[in-house]
């Protein structure tokens, strides 16, 4: 990344203080590996039109998709992680719009962003509420730029994640509210790159997905615009860097063994 425009740099993670428009535009072609976050998806509250809410993430998108994809390696990925927004009892999945948005945009260009894979993310805890189900589960949208250049091996073999979300007493719990869990970056750059390789987050939050990349030894680059998430950011990075950062060990289910599950099969199976 171009050096005048980092503010901020601990160890091999490069932060901006600003727009993520910024950051996006003062970085070299093709030198991305991967990119993971999550946008900000605030849409008004539940009980308003949720068209305009729709049209600002639209346009909010469209302002750093072309730097997003120009950035990014032929062999790289985008990992987007979205919910789901209600208006008027209507549940909207963003997953849908995101995906829409991406292969639309991605087709301009050669080669074209191709989804390879939408994984589920469940969680056992949150809101409860009163006209629907409870949503225990959002979603993560992978995109490559071209060909998978990378065998997906060394994780559970399927794309649903049961990671318990960060509420409560949760250990990685900060003041940032739409915190996603450390797990679940850290699975995407431990899979999707290599040692070394560049991961960049738009959308640093509480600096989830920067100290995932420091733990596992990635470069990385991210950018925040508010005041308090940049330091909660910075902080944790630090603790990556030093190997103090306090995070909930990832321990994904274990596949059944398929002697035992042939055994339990009833006489005729």
């Amino acid at each position: 990344m171009n050096q005048s425009i980092i503010k901020d740099k601990i160890g091999t993670a490069d932060i901006y203080h600003g727009d993520c428009r910024d950051m996006l535009s003062s970085m070299p072609d093709s030198c991305a590996d991967l990119t993971v976050s999550s946008p900000p998806y605030s849409m008004g509250r539940e009980y308003e039109d949720r068209s305009a809410g729709l049209k600002e993430l639209r346009k909010l998108h469209e302002s750093i998709f072309a730097d997003m994809y120009r950035i990014l390696k032929p062999s790289g990925s985008i990992c987007w992680q979205v919910g789901s927004h209600v208006a008027k009892g209507e549940v909207m999945p963003l997953d849908i719009e995101v995906y829409n948005l991406f292969t639309e945009m991605g087709s301009r260009y050669a080669p074209p962003l191709v989804c390879r894979g939408r994984i589920i993310w469940t969680f056992g805890h949150g809101l409860h509420c009163r006209h629907r189900f409870s949503g225990r589960h959002e979603t993560i949208l992978w995109f490559t730029k071209g060909a998978v250049r990378r065998d997906v091996d060394g994780l559970p073999p399927y794309d649903i994640w049961d990671i318990p979300n960060v509420k409560g007493n949760h250990v990685e719990k900060t003041a940032h509210p739409c915190q996603y869990p450390f797990a679940l970056p850290k699975r995407l750059v431990h899979v999707l790159t290599a040692e070394g390789d560049l991961v960049v987050d738009p959308f640093l939050g509480a600096g989830t997905t920067g100290a995932a990349a420091v733990l596992e030894g990635r470069r990385f680059a991210g950018a925040e615009m508010q005041e308090d998430y940049i330091k909660t950011a910075e902080e944790r990075i630090r603790q990556a860097a030093a190997g103090t950062l306090r995070y909930r060990e990832d321990v994904p289910v274990k596949e059944p063994d398929p002697r035992t599950a042939q055994a339990r099969r009833p006489e005729g199976w």
